[in-house]
């Protein structure tokens, strides 16, 4: 059995390179880093990952909320669920409510639906 596959899509390498060492190291497959969405969208295009970890704000033209959405409508037979990562702390993330709202695929969840 191959171990499940997960996109990282990070624009900061020293965030998206941790994240990949330790996931390597509890056992998952992360075949390729992306730094912004339209790498992302291109990546599933050529590979469907068992899960994306998806950063907000990213390089490019595309924040992680489109390109979560776009690859929901254009692969979600294939793709299974992103989660998002962000630099943005607890209190602070109040500040991005209305950017959720924007997004009409995504669901954030709390720290503590995650624990």
């Amino acid at each position: 059995m191959s171990a499940p596959e997960i996109l990282i899509v990070e624009d900061k390498s020293i965030v998206a390179e941790n994240l990949r060492m330790k996931l390597r190291d509890f056992g998952y497959s992360i075949p390729r880093l992306c730094t912004t969405g339209e790498k992302a969208l291109d990546a599933i295009k050529k590979n469907s990952p068992d899960l994306v970890l998806m950063d907000i704000v990213l390089a490019g033209a595309m924040d992680g909320l489109e390109a979560a959405d776009r690859i929901w409508s254009e692969y979600k037979r294939k793709l299974a669920p992103n989660i998002w990562t962000s630099r943005v702390c607890g209190f602070c993330g109040f500040g991005l409510a209305g950017t959720f709202e924007g997004s009409s695929k995504n669901h954030p969840l709390s720290h503590e639906s995650l624990v």
